[in-house]
Order: structure tokens, then C-alpha cells, then sequence
């Protein structure tokens, strides 16, 4: 992180300004910032981002554009601004798969996990065949029915996505595993949590 925030001070000047009005640019600096504990410049960048011109709510940029826009206001926890513009992408791109996981993610981050599991219902089923292979798409909708107790559902998606991982993912597996001694499949859980230890 340390070398990305060297490289962000050494660039000329006009590349910096140019910069400083792409949402995707200023999302990764803020997550960087963040992740290095300079929470005062992550802040600024904060500022900045959130005080981009953003005409007409967006409607008039392109969806790739908006997305970012979306993206950034979900890293800085503007969720409810982030839920109107992936609504919005929706509605002109309704076969994005980003889009969609990203509102449902949204939503279960808001505690709205109702609304989540009803939008991730309403997905297009081309969006929907497609995320089977996504792991972080297959863990989001299993934790979702996790924080719901229902847990052959989470047991289900999370299978999904520990079986589609590729390397494995021990994070996955060992939310599995909770999910399973949950049901009182201690058999299952065992050998996961044992190789975690291991």
C-alpha cells in the first residue's frame, strides 16, 4: 500500500487533477488510505469524491460510469444514494450482473436483507446461471440466508461457492462450517474447522 501512495505523490500534476475526478481512482485511494490507517486523508479523498458533479443523479452518464459512482458511495458507506443509482443502472442494463450483486449486497449491508433476498429472487435468470460461478456472489446470498437462520438455503450457496473457488477459500469454508454445526452436522464441520488448525 505504501508503494501505491509514493506512486499517487510522484505523478505529475495534471495526471493527479485528472485523476481526482474518476470515482474509481478515488475509491481505491480511499481504500488505500484506509487500509494504511491514515484515516484523515482518507477523509479528504472523501470529500472530494462525494463532491464530484454528479448532474441529474446520474441518469445522463453512461452505465459503466455510474457504477463507479455507485461503488465509491458503498466504500465511504453512502449506501442509500449507492441503492438508488444500482436501481437505476437496473433499469437501463438489467441484464448486469455487477449491478445486481451489488444491490443485494446493498441492501444486506442496510439490514434489508427482506428486500435483498427479494431482489436477488427477481434476477434475471441468464444474471442468475451466471453467478452460480461467482463465489463471492454464492457467499453474499449464503450469508444472507445465514443471518436468517435459514440454514439449508445457506448451506446450499455456500456449498455452491466453496465447490467454484478457485484457489479455496478457507474464509468460505469455514462460514460453511458454522452453518453446518449450526444444523448439528458435526460431522461436516469437524474435518473443515480441523484443517483450519491444521
Amino acid at each position: 500500500w505504501k508503494d501505491a501512495v509514493a506512486t499517487v505523490h510522484s505523478m505529475p500534476k495534471n495526471v493527479q487533477d485528472h485523476l481526482e475526478t474518476d470515482p474509481a481512482y478515488l475509491r481505491l485511494l480511499i481504500q488505500v488510505y484506509r487500509a494504511l490507517g491514515r484515516n484523515a486523508d482518507a477523509d479528504r479523498e472523501t470529500q472530494r469524491a462525494l463532491s464530484l458533479p454528479f448532474p441529474n443523479d446520474g441518469r445522463d452518464l453512461p452505465v459503466d460510469q455510474q457504477l463507479q459512482y455507485a461503488e465509491l458511495l458503498m466504500t465511504v458507506r453512502r449506501l442509500e444514494p449507492a441503492l438508488r443509482l444500482y436501481r437505476q443502472v437496473l433499469v437501463s442494463d438489467p441484464e448486469n450482473e455487477h449491478a445486481w450483486s451489488s444491490l443485494i449486497a446493498a441492501e444486506h449491508q442496510l439490514g434489508r436483507d427482506d428486500d435483498a433476498i427479494e431482489t436477488f429472487r427477481r434476477m434475471p435468470q441468464t444474471v442468475y446461471d451466471k453467478a452460480q460461478n461467482d463465489p463471492g456472489f454464492l457467499t453474499l446470498v449464503g450469508s444472507i440466508y445465514q443471518s436468517r437462520s435459514q440454514w439449508s438455503s445457506a448451506e446450499k450457496y455456500l456449498e455452491r461457492a466453496v465447490s467454484v473457488a478457485n484457489p479455496p477459500q478457507p474464509q468460505i469454508e469455514l462460514q460453511l462450517a458454522g452453518v453446518y454445526a449450526a444444523q448439528g452436522k458435526d460431522a461436516q464441520a469437524y474435518p473443515i474447522y480441523r484443517h483450519a488448525v491444521d
